[in-house]
């Protein structure tokens, strides 16, 4: 039993995360961001999503995922540069494993949600492999779904970005 279980974890694990970067096939393209409650880090309160005031990119991730800690540093530095609001949501079991992640990059700049073991966004926003990137325009209309690594602080996909959300 315990070899099963290990077996299916594996399988798990390596379907559910993605280096290569791909268009995710989602019925969300061209249709309004369905709202989903995430919590915040600190406080566990919830929070409905999204909050958005102009276009934004929502990255779904988790700390054991490689591909979505590669590309981290750009969300945050895309973040910074200030065009495209960021929101990145962590599906970790637990918010502490989180915070303590970020910590030890020290990222805690990064503009993270919670959606613990990430149901809301799976049911929701169809997130069903890691990482997933939704790029939603300033009226709340999810333009692209991608799964898989981007370098989103590259100017080309600044373009891009600007090309999807205009």
């Amino acid at each position: 039993m315990k070899n099963l279980f290990t077996v299916l974890l594996s399988l798990l694990v390596l379907t559910g995360c993605d280096e290569q970067p791909q268009s995710a096939s989602s019925a969300l393209v061209d249709k309004a961001l369905p709202k989903i409650t995430v919590q915040e880090l600190a406080f566990a309160r919830p929070v409905t999503l999204p909050l958005q005031s102009k276009p934004t990119v929502i990255n779904i991730w988790a700390t054991w995922c490689p591909p979505c800690i590669k590309e981290l540093p750009d969300l945050l530095a895309l973040q910074q540069q200030g065009e495209f609001d960021v929101i990145t949501i962590a599906t970790d079991r637990e918010a502490a494993t989180v915070t303590e992640f970020l910590g030890r990059y020290d990222w805690l700049d990064l503009n993270v949600w919670h959606d613990p073991m990430g149901r809301s966004s799976r049911d929701a926003w169809q997130a069903r492999q890691l990482p997933l990137t939704l790029v939603v325009d300033a009226t709340g209309t999810v333009r692209q779904s991608i799964a898989g690594v981007r370098d989103w602080d590259h100017p080309d996909m600044i373009k891009r970005l600007k090309q999807w959300t205009e």
